[in-house]
């Protein structure tokens, strides 16, 4: 449909629902399979508000319902992750206002920015991991700095590794050292012994 909200997030929300459906009649789910959720971007916005929909308003549409969560872990790279930041910054030109396009009209601008913003959602159910470099002029570190500091005030288990020197597209780029550590995240977040993810904070 085009994508916004709420063709996008009905898409997520249908993706991670399917994923844990199978999970769950999978005999790997008893031997401690995760499910983890990685995103770039506004990808990674997408994963970290996959991880907070139980902290949607009872009568959401997106909220995570049951007591099994949906994502076990969530690897985030130079996500967008505190919207109301990203939309006074007007990073891309005001990506958020063309995001929130298809707003349900019963529901305040607000309001509908409120329920997609994964820093008005916190803490998120599962472990976050962020991998954001010090030099990303599309996405500032700045980002992922306010929503780890916010998601430390609700006691939730975020952490952000910044990568210095590192730009918007290091840690999707295959070969480079910055897609290393995205590998190593991803390896550790499965529960598989590996390095330590290092650089940063």
């Amino acid at each position: 449909g085009g994508g916004g909200r709420p063709g996008t997030f009905d898409d997520v929300v249908g993706a991670v629902e399917a994923g844990a459906a199978e999970a769950a009649r999978s005999a790997d789910r008893g031997r401690g399979a995760r499910h983890v959720v990685a995103g770039h971007s506004a990808g990674g916005h997408l994963a970290l508000w996959a991880a907070s929909r139980h902290r949607l308003p009872a009568g959401s549409r997106w909220r995570e319902a049951g007591r099994a969560p949906r994502v076990d872990r969530v690897v985030a790279l130079a996500p967008v992750a505190d919207l109301a930041y990203a939309r006074e910054l007007r990073l891309s030109d005001d990506a958020v206002a063309g995001l929130l396009r298809g707003a349900d009209a019963r529901t305040p601008a607000g309001g509908a920015q409120a329920e997609i913003d994964p820093a008005r959602l916190l803490p998120p159910r599962a472990p976050v991991v962020i991998l954001h470099g010090t030099a990303d002029p599309d996405v500032p570190v700045g980002v992922s700095r306010r929503y780890t500091a916010a998601a430390a005030g609700s006691a939730g288990d975020v952490v952000l590794h910044e990568l210095p020197g590192v730009g918007h597209y290091a840690s999707v780029t295959p070969g480079t050292d910055a897609f290393a550590l995205f590998l190593a995240a991803l390896q550790d977040a499965r529960g598989r012994p590996t390095g330590r993810v290092g650089g940063g904070a």
